[in-house]
């Protein structure tokens, strides 16, 4: 996975990511709702640094996006990051949003384009694409980009794709 930023830059932003995802499983096992909570509330201030809305995620050679193997509303997932349910960080899913199927909140400038969202949709689960998205604003999430799910234990990073291609 690449961002959009440069060299020492984009490592500080995939290490707070990285330790957000971790922070964010460890309040997800936590026993204790109080520190759960707290923990949870670190990772908000991470990944609100990591993630702001306008960030251009990337594949390169060794992160792909992929098509879950279940047949899920616009959703893809990273090969290199944990899948869902497993793992010591919490899973990382990639939700886009198209005039057919968007939440309440995204703005229609953060459509994924419909020919690009009917090449994924018609893609088989298990379907790897190189492409880039880049993170939308969305403001009933619980960052300025993003929803975690807390009884499944996963960030759902609000995106529009930007190119999408189909790897053979």
């Amino acid at each position: 996975m690449a961002f959009s930023a440069a060299g020492a830059e984009r490592a500080a932003s995939m290490e707070r990511l990285d330790h957000a995802l971790r922070l964010l499983h460890e309040s997800y096992q936590e026993t204790c709702p109080i520190c759960a909570e707290q923990t949870k509330h670190k990772a908000f201030a991470l990944l609100n640094e990591a993630l702001p809305p306008g960030t251009i995620i990337g594949s390169d050679q060794s992160c792909v996006f992929i098509r879950p193997s279940e047949k899920s509303a616009n959703a893809m997932l990273l090969s290199c990051d944990a899948w869902p349910g497993n793992g010591t960080r919490t899973a990382v899913i990639l939700r886009f949003h198209t005039a057919a199927d968007h939440l309440i909140g995204v703005s229609e400038l953060d459509y994924t384009d419909g020919k690009i969202a009917a090449e994924f949709d018609f893609a088989p689960p298990g379907s790897r694409f190189s492409g880039s998205v880049a993170l939308i604003d969305y403001s009933y999430g619980d960052g300025p980009a993003y929803n975690y799910q807390v009884k499944v234990d996963q960030l759902v990073l609000h995106c529009r794709i930007l190119s999408l291609q189909p790897l053979r």
